[in-house]
């Protein structure tokens, strides 16, 4: 029996890449602007939760309550790289909206442009020298 590890995208032929990456620029164009509205949100709302969340910790934590230090600390750690990790993606997906798949539409555009002539070469009539 042989495994085959490669991921799909490595495996497949040209012609069912860009057949699938025709659809995800579709979906991406549907659904762009409710994208665009959510990761502004969630740049908002995370800039109002983070924090109150802090602000929650930090009443919980008082000197009486010294032995657990420990939980707060990693707590506040924890709470810190999830909310870098938030904002990065929040980043990552608004700069996403405003470019749009800029490379993969230029893919698209050279792989037509290379399909329309081949198919031109094979319709030409052959020359007899």
């Amino acid at each position: 029996m042989k495994w085959n590890l490669k991921p799909r995208w490595m495996t497949e032929p040209d012609e069912e890449y860009v057949v699938r990456l025709r659809r995800q620029i579709v979906f991406w164009e549907y659904w762009r602007y409710l994208f665009l509205l959510f990761a502004i949100a969630l740049f908002v709302a995370f800039f109002w939760i983070i924090p109150v969340a802090v602000q929650d910790l930090s009443e919980m934590i008082q000197p009486e309550n010294a032995p657990f230090l420990g939980i707060s600390i990693s707590a506040g750690f924890t709470i810190g790289f999830l909310g870098g990790v938030t904002l990065l993606q929040i980043g990552l997906n608004l700069m996403l909206a405003f470019t749009g798949f800029r490379s993969d539409r230029l893919l698209l555009k050279y792989y037509d442009a290379s399909v329309k002539s081949a198919d031109e070469e094979r319709d030409e009539p052959e020359k007899d020298e």
